[in-house]
């Protein structure tokens, strides 16, 4: 760094090299501009002396030249010598015959070379030497050699003394200026500079100048350190303010105001140390079917609802408890019970999660609106052998998981065989990422049958068809594609070449006017933005009639968020298609529901159907269903039909449309297309 202070290192220096560097650089331009003009005149000078002295001479050397006088031509020539600057001289008559000439040496000078550089260091002058009596006679010559430079010596010392005056005038009002820039400006600022050096950053001293440099350059230079001090101490205090800022964002959530991941496996780190018993717990909550509120209200509606929710956790939590939020839908409890039996620790940590599950699958109201939330809670007791903190945690997420796969709305204890279905689960995603990229999936049908085994309509199935497990139950990688996010373009997918097999069918001329293929919908798919869009679009892609496609719904999906499912749902009736809802009589309030939503057909559920023969209430449930579909007007389809004597029950009980076993499995389009040819 730069020291001021050092005499080389001041400003007024510095400004005085420039100065002088200028002034003489300057100098040095003015000086030999004058030079140059005074050149210029010298030449002209130099031409008017010498006319002068032709003028002077020329009376006499025509007469000589007349005569042919060769002592008064001599007279002239040494004459002309007499000039310090004449180098030679000559008369010759008309004939060119020599009369008179005489030369002299001009030792050279320390100019010659500028003289020479210039224009040469000799000019020669002719002069034609006529008698206006004997015009008819040619004239003789008087020629005179002048030695240019020294002519020009004279010129040349007066050049020298402006030149060396001018520089030596600068270079004196450089020192002048030195010394004023030194008093006004760098002892000024020295002073400005100890000053500053000096301040503490978190004191009160401000810089200061003397009265005559308070308005000046050196007044607002002041002005603006003290600025900038006051600046300073404000930006160590923003710092400060920011650094406990961040360190608060790093260890929270921010839109909870819970502790994040970070923290709470710092006070798991602690709890593990300074465990002597097998009492603590972890709770892993994760809310159920939660995105479909993010994806149907907005996230400012979501955000709201989990504030709520962590409201209502911290209220069910003790003060020795720790509560934090891993993002998105996840929530964590942290148990650090004084209870030593193993057994009763649990159970407290099962009554917490039991209790934290009845709360929140009750209504819940946020900005106005009412939420139906489920949870599902994975438990898991420590210290565990061989365990760290993210071991604990991923064995509370697998038994959440666990939970999820239960039917959701329940918690579950982690046991060490839960890890190994997990891993089984996760070789099933990696295979199923393959299968869509090898075109594994594939759609089968099955045929909707009449009373008479007529068919009237089909339902699209999504199969897996892997190379080594053969076909892969839908159970097993629906729950994982709606988990992953993979649904959305494998159902986009489905409903692409369900449309496309319906083009087929037309061209080939084996549809029937009155049919319809049903699609399944998922829960995650029918929550997503772009949903009618793909319907819209694939229709006019195709053109597919919209009322040869249905789409299917089960009740956990319309109830879940019931304002939602009525306008979407809505939406899809005006595109023009027909909307079923499957799996009729499982879920919950059906019958305060139904008569809200805009469905056309109910499929009553297989389990209402598997024991027909044989319980009777089952036979009540469906005569009492398909009374009240009749009277809403709905159509009603029994789902499962195995054997006649299933099939005579529903007729009694007043059902006309059939799919099962019974009549036709699921098959392949290829199959259904032999079965269409055979049948119609």
């Amino acid at each position: 760094m730069a020291n001021p202070l050092k005499t080389k290192s001041r400003l007024a220096i510095t400004l005085s090299r420039y100065v002088i560097l200028m002034a003489f650089i300057i100098g040095i331009a003015l000086s030999s501009a004058q030079v140059i003009y005074d050149f210029t005149s010298q030449d002209e000078e130099l031409d008017a002396t010498i006319q002068e002295i032709q003028k002077s001479s020329l009376p006499s050397a025509i007469r000589s030249v007349t005569t042919l006088d060769k002592s008064l031509a001599n007279e002239i020539v040494v004459g002309l010598l007499k000039y310090e600057f004449i180098e030679s001289a000559e008369i010759t008559d008309e004939l060119g015959i020599t009369l008179s000439k005489s030369s002299k040496h001009i030792s050279k000078t320390k100019t010659s070379w500028l003289t020479g550089l210039i224009g040469g260091t000799r000019k020669t002058y002719i002069e034609n030497l006529s008698n206006p009596i004997y015009s008819n006679i040619p004239p003789g010559k008087l020629t005179i050699v002048i030695n240019v430079d020294k002519f020009l010596e004279t010129f040349y010392n007066r050049s020298s003394f402006v030149i060396i005056s001018g520089v030596l005038r600068n270079i004196a009002l450089s020192i002048a200026l030195l010394l004023i820039f030194f008093s006004l400006i760098t002892k000024p600022l020295e002073n400005l500079a100890k000053t500053f050096k000096s301040i503490d950053i978190n004191s009160n001293k401000e810089l200061s100048v003397s009265k005559r440099h308070q308005h000046n350059e050196l007044g607002a230079l002041s002005d603006a350190g003290n600025y900038f001090l006051s600046r300073v101490n404000e930006l160590i205090s923003e710092k400060t303010k920011t650094q406990k800022r961040m360190t608060y964002l790093a260890t929270h959530d921010d839109t909870t105001g819970l502790p994040n991941r970070y923290l709470f496996k710092q006070h798991l780190s602690k709890a593990m140390d300074s465990s002597d018993n097998e009492s603590n717990a972890i709770l892993f909550l994760d809310l159920d079917h939660f995105k479909n509120i993010n994806d149907s209200q907005g996230h400012e509606t979501g955000d709201a609802v989990l504030i709520e929710i962590s409201k209502i956790l911290a209220r069910k939590i003790s003060s020795t408890d720790l509560l934090a939020r891993f993002g998105g839908d996840e929530f964590v409890i942290l148990m650090e019970s004084k209870e030593t039996n193993r057994e009763q620790a649990q159970k407290s940590a099962n009554d917490l999660a039991q209790d934290i599950i009845k709360t929140l699958t009750q209504i819940i109201q946020t900005e106005g609106k009412i939420f139906h939330i489920g949870v599902s809670i994975g438990i898991v007791m420590f210290p565990l052998e061989n365990t760290n903190e993210e071991l604990l945690l991923r064995f509370a997420d697998t038994a959440m998981y666990e939970a999820k796969n239960r039917g959701r709305k329940r918690a579950v204890v982690y046991q060490r065989e839960m890890s190994t279905s997990v891993e089984n689960k996760h070789q099933l995603e990696m295979h199923l990422h393959a299968a869509i990229t090898s075109n594994q999936l594939e759609v089968f049908y099955q045929p909707q049958v009449d009373l008479t085994g007529k068919i009237t309509g089909f339902e699209a199935l999504l199969r897996w068809n892997h190379p080594e497990r053969g076909l892969v139950s839908p159970l097993e990688f629906i729950p994982i594609m709606e988990s992953n996010g993979l649904i959305i373009p494998v159902s986009e997918w489905l409903v692409n070449d369900v449309c496309e097999q319906i083009t087929r069918w037309k061209v080939q001329h084996q549809w029937q006017t009155h049919w319809s293929v049903s699609i399944n919908i998922s829960t995650v798919h029918f929550y997503h933005q772009d949903f009618l869009s793909l319907f819209t679009s694939v229709l006019n892609r195709h053109r597919i009639l919209p009322q040869e496609l249905c789409i299917e719904i089960t009740e956990s999906i319309a109830i879940d968020n019931i304002a939602f499912s009525i306008e979407r749902l809505n939406d899809i009736k005006k595109i023009g298609i027909s909307i079923s809802l499957d799996d009729f009589g499982t879920g919950y309030s059906s019958f305060s529901y139904l008569k809200n939503l805009p469905i056309n057909t109910i499929k009553i559920d297989r389990s209402f159907i598997k024991e027909l023969e044989l319980r009777e209430d089952d036979k009540a449930i469906l005569t009492a269903i398909n009374a009240l579909a009749h009277s809403l007007r709905l159509n009603v389809i029994a789902e499962g039909v195995e054997n006649i004597e299933q099939v005579n029950i529903a007729i009694q009980c007043g059902c006309s449309t059939f799919q099962g076993f019974y009549y036709h499995r699921p098959m392949t389009a290829g199959k259904l297309t032999e079965l269409i040819n055979n049948t119609c």
